[in-house]
């Protein structure tokens, strides 16, 4: 036992890890988009989407895009919104 605490002692933890930040790709063409996807930030099951919609987008901010859900207006991230091309 005295063996394998020596060779251990030395041993130091190592760092941790720094999480870094998804990269976030800003698309062109989101200002002029009607209907917006947003996607979903919870733990998924295999084989569902990662986006829900298409939502109508009614306004946005530098930072935000205010869609229809049903009958009610939520307000979105950018970073979670990808262009539906479709419904243009």
């Amino acid at each position: 036992m005295e063996r394998l605490h020596s060779w251990l002692e030395p041993l130091q933890p190592s760092a941790p890890r720094v999480s870094r930040n998804q990269r976030v790709f800003p698309f062109p063409d989101l200002n002029e988009a009607t209907h917006v996807f947003v996607r979903r930030d919870t733990v998924k099951a295999p084989f569902t989407p990662a986006y829900d919609g298409p939502f109508r987008a009614l306004s946005r901010s530098h930072k935000t895009v205010t869609i229809r859900v049903c009958d009610t207006e939520d307000v979105v991230s950018l970073d979670r919104v990808k262009p539906d091309h479709l419904m243009d």
